[in-house]
């Protein structure tokens, strides 16, 4: 009994343990029809209009469609900004509920940007999201871009 109550651990705890991921720009996640509507409360610009922030709603899968993307320096040769996507996990699910309304933006000692989102992750258990905190780490020297969910 007790090896099926351990191995019922063991399976569950990669479920429980749900890191958030910064990719580069997939394409079926970064394109312009992707942005949450209205695109006015889903886009945003910081840094004198360095790094921007755009709310992605992929749709698929229904519960979990929300993304961030981030575009930030350095500039390329051509101009172009580094893209990231950040997403709830590795398997591609976004957030349940995400939005730029309320954000707490911060820089530290370092001068990276600090930025704090409501999100939500979607609960299994309960059948509806779970409200959380989206903290966002931008270096706009360097481009790293970090995540955490609280």
């Amino acid at each position: 009994m007790l090896r099926l109550v351990v191995l019922c651990l063991v399976l569950a705890l990669p479920s429980l343990a749900v890191a958030q991921v910064v990719t580069d720009c997939e394409p079926s996640l970064a394109q312009a029809r992707s942005i949450a509507e209205p695109w006015e409360d889903n886009i945003l610009s910081l840094a004198n209009g360095d790094v921007r922030l755009a709310v992605i709603d992929a749709i698929e899968p229904g519960a979990v469609p929300f993304h961030l993307m981030v575009l930030t320096p350095p500039y390329d040769e051509l101009g172009a900004r580094l893209c990231w996507v950040v997403s709830l996990d590795a398997q591609g699910f976004g957030f349940s509920a995400l939005t730029l309304a309320g954000l707490l933006k911060d820089s530290d000692s370092a001068g990276r940007l600090v930025l704090t989102l409501q999100a939500a992750r979607w609960n299994d258990s309960t059948g509806g999201p779970d409200p959380a905190l989206l903290h966002i780490v931008i270096d706009p020297q360097t481009g790293e871009v970090s995540a955490r969910l609280d």
